[in-house]
This record gives structure tokens, sequence and C-alpha cells, in this order.
């Protein structure tokens, strides 16, 4: 029996002025702190509750913490949108009609033992009822919640999320009353 060796990704890095500084192995970009693209996705139901979910407890990022519904890096040459979308379909194997951005790019960064995290980020919002199927090696569970308790968690327990989360979640209302002008619910 033969095991293959796990496929090693790969993202396209930029300078600080945000040049593009060609591919690098992703455990190569959060060691060095280079920057690289992501998009995130805070995907809502119809009784207007937000999924979020629980990383897996293998991660190298924050394992086991409450994270966006679906957060997903850029493969090179993607768009911030074709992520959002992939990331629906891989982590919870859903497809929506409408996906709304959340506003502007946004570049953060954060840091951790053996790491730093360089993000060029844009976030948008959904809406499904479908079942999800969070089949994915990267999630153990998801949950929806509902704003109110989202809102007393985020007063009383931000240590149980990610830190790049923790700034949309709070704002997890307006992006609900974004996605609404799009879609009914």
């Amino acid at each position: 029996m033969q095991f293959s060796e796990p496929a090693i990704e790969y993202f396209q890095t930029y300078s600080d002025a945000g040049a593009p500084l060609g591919l690098m192995p992703r455990d190569q970009v959060h060691a060095q702190g280079l920057w690289h693209c992501s998009a995130y996705v805070l995907l809502f139901n119809d009784a207007d509750e937000l999924l979020l979910q629980l990383r897996a407890e293998d991660k190298d990022l924050y394992p086991s913490y409450w994270d966006y519904s679906v957060g997903e890096h850029l493969k090179p040459g993607e768009t911030y949108e074709q992520g959002a979308m992939r990331g629906l379909l891989e982590e919870l194997g859903i497809e929506v009609d409408v996906l709304v951005s959340l506003g502007d790019i946004e570049k953060a960064s954060w840091s951790g033992p053996g790491f730093k995290d360089c993000s060029i980020f844009r976030g948008f919002a959904a809406r499904s009822n479908n079942p999800i199927r969070s089949e994915s090696e990267e999630i153990s569970q998801v949950r929806w919640i509902a704003l109110p308790e989202l809102g007393k968690l985020l007063k009383g327990e931000v240590d149980v999320f990610t830190p790049w989360s923790l700034p949309h979640l709070a704002n997890s209302q307006r992006a609900l009353a974004a996605l609404s002008k799009f879609t009914t619910g």
C-alpha cells in the first residue's frame, strides 16, 4: 500500500505596497508574515440566524475556535467572489444565488506563537436554508445562532472566537441588513 503526500497549498503573496511577489507554500506564508488574499462569508438562514463554524482541532491557526460561516484563502488567480463561492461549496456543501459584498477590500494582521497572518480580504453575506453538509476536515461542527445570543457571547466569551472574525461578527446585524436589500427572508 502506498501513501500519498498531502498536497502543498500555495498562496499568491504580496509586498506591503501590494505588489505581487509570487507563490509560496501556506506554512511559509504564515511563518514569514507575507500578505495573501482570503474571503469570508456570513451565512444567514430565513430565521435571520448566523451560521458559525468551529475550526477543527488540528488547524494550524486557532484550532477549536469559532469562526465565520466560511473563511477561505484564495487560490492563485481566483477572485474574492470565486473563493467565497468555492468555500461555501467545499466547507458547507451549498451553493447560493446571491452573494452580497460587505464593503471594500481590507488588510489586517494577527500573530501568535510561530505565525503572523497578514491577510488582504473581502467579506460577503449570503442566505440559505439548504441542508448544511459540513464534511470538511477543517470543521469540527457548525451552529446556527440568533444575533442577540451572538451579541451576548461576543461581550463575554471573545476568547473562543478567531481574532479575525470578531469585528465582522460584531457587525453581523449590518451584514444582515445589507443582505436583506437583495434577498427576502
